[in-house]
């Protein structure tokens, strides 16, 4: 800025003298020194009595359309003293008189509407391709945009930005230290989601001595964008530091911390966003969700340990107080929700349960469920290849099936009601079903529900399930891998599980099975 108010007070000492060839030639010094409008435009804030006094004394001059350096000279100053209509009569008198001085287009690309001012600025680059020429025709190319309505205006404003971003990137390739541009690119590459190029590009205003919170803010920003968090940080934390009273920060830092899983942070900063904006619903339900979550994950980790240590116990105990939690307001859906994707965890639990018992699955060559129904795998396998006859329990292992909680049944006294009513009108039943019929399992998960917890027949029911569901993935694996072999594009596995539409009634079963007395004296 020093420089550029020497420069000033050139053309101050030039027009005071009343030499308007000086004072052109001083001006057009100062827009040559220019990498952007923004210097240009603070200055003459704060100059503006002088810039009057200017205006006042180019005026004794008279008119002569001769003479090129009056006209632009009285040009810009009617142009900075917001008499635009004066200073475009002026221009266009000197862009008659001469066609190849890159200043006169620049102001004149200044007063008139975008496209005029996208012509007079290619115009300036075709005389003088200066980095700012090139940032100047950036920008008025920017805002050509157009309202979006429909796709083929939002291809349109792509190319827009697209050309926009190949201006700003040449200003970049003539001027390597031009901090504006990297800024507008950055901000043309918001436009169109490349956000990795427009982070790059803040950082590179940083880089270059540009200490603005506005950078920052941006870069955190974009890293958020691309789900780059534990480095979003530190810029939003920066951000705060320059502009503490931004509040917007804070709750940003809070959707940071909780995306990283430090829920005590994420809960401050939602807390101290509140202080401002204490109506805000969608921050109080954040503050509950971080609350819930550090509920889950510390109880996680404790149950965890006890498995790890064989306090089977307590394992089970933290396991009842998480699905037991006032988090899980509707039961049906929320402990799924909490730890439904878990499948580890709720498989520990389940572990837990067996292992109280001193029932150990984890070696099924000794289990003699698994034996047991892994023979009839096998026998039923090689009958099959050999077209023999299968037996009742071959065929009922053969399609055995593990129902999800919105399956629906095909067989029993429940018939066509789906896994998930079914627990509601008696839990009982699935469980006898899982030990007692060769065909039936469910997901390991359903059996986490809280309507299962206490019952006799809850552990051999766990024990039957888990060995079922190995069955299954093992046979799955087989299958697949027999019709790879074969040639066949077919996968078992597509749909061998799938029991979302099953219809499946179990022809084999013994006859007084099939009557509805009884289904209904389990």
């Amino acid at each position: 800025m020093d420089k550029l108010l020497r420069m000033f007070e050139k053309a101050n000492q030039e027009i005071k003298h009343k030499n308007v060839i000086g004072f052109y030639i001083s001006v057009k010094e100062l827009f040559d020194k220019l990498s952007c409008d923004c210097n240009l435009i603070e200055l003459t804030e704060h100059k503006k009595e002088m810039l009057k006094e200017h205006l006042s004394i180019i005026e004794d001059f008279p008119d002569d359309i001769e003479n090129y350096e009056l006209n632009v000279s009285k040009a810009y100053l009617y142009l900075y003293n917001e008499n635009k209509e004066k200073a475009l009569y002026y221009l266009n008198i000197a862009i008659d008189l001469n066609q190849q001085d890159d200043f006169s287009y620049i102001l004149r690309s200044k007063i008139e509407d975008n496209e005029n001012a996208i012509r007079d600025l290619t115009k300036a680059i075709e005389i003088n391709p200066s980095s700012s020429n090139y940032y100047l025709l950036a920008i008025a190319n920017s805002e050509s945009d157009i309202p979006l309505l429909n796709n083929e205006k939002l291809e349109f404003n792509w190319l827009i930005t697209q050309k926009t971003i190949s201006f700003l990137s040449k200003a970049i390739e003539l001027n390597p230290m031009f901090i504006h541009a990297y800024s507008e690119r950055g901000s043309n590459y918001v436009k169109i989601n490349q956000y990795n190029e427009a982070i790059i590009d803040y950082k590179k205003c940083i880089e270059l001595g540009d200490e603005s919170y506005y950078y920052y803010l941006s870069i955190y920003k974009n890293l958020i964008e691309v789900g780059k968090f534990k480095e979003s940080l530190t810029y939003a934390l920066k951000t705060l530091e320059l502009m503490p009273d931004l509040n917007f920060i804070q709750k940003d830092l809070g959707n940071i911390y909780y995306n990283l899983s430090d829920y005590q942070e994420a809960i401050y900063h939602y807390e101290e966003f509140l202080l401002l904006e204490p109506n805000n619903e969608k921050v109080k339900n954040s503050i509950e969700v971080c609350r819930k979550n550090r509920f889950y994950e510390e109880k996680k980790l404790a149950a965890i340990t006890a498995f790890e240590k064989c306090d089977y116990h307590s394992c089970i105990s933290i396991f009842n107080e998480i699905i037991d939690s006032k988090y899980n307001y509707d039961m049906e859906f929320s402990i799924f929700e909490s730890i439904y994707y878990q499948f580890d965890l709720k498989k520990i639990y389940l572990l837990a349960i067996l292992s109280r018992e001193g029932i150990n699955i984890q070696n099924t060559e000794t289990n003699q469920i698994y034996l047991e129904l892994n023979n009839l795998k096998e026998s039923g396998k090689r009958k099959l290849e050999e077209g023999l006859e299968l037996s009742k329990d071959e065929k009922n292992i053969d399609k055995l099936i593990s129902y999800q909680f919105f399956s629906k049944l095909g067989f029993g006294k429940y018939e066509n009601k789906g896994i998930n009513e079914i627990i509601k009108l008696n839990s009982h039943y699935i469980l006898w079903c899982i030990i007692n019929l060769k065909h039936f399992a469910v997901e390991n998960d359903i059996l986490v529900l809280p309507q299962f917890r206490n019952q006799p027949l809850l552990t051999l029911a766990i024990e039957y399930n888990l060995i079922k569901n190995i069955i299954i993935e093992k046979w799955v694996v087989e299958k697949d891998r027999r019709n790879y072999n074969n040639g066949s594009d077919y996968l078992d596995s597509e749909d061998y599980n799938n029991s979302f539409h099953s219809n499946f009634y179990n022809d084999d079963l013994d006859m007084d099975q099939q009557s509805p007395e009884f289904w209904d004296s389990i």
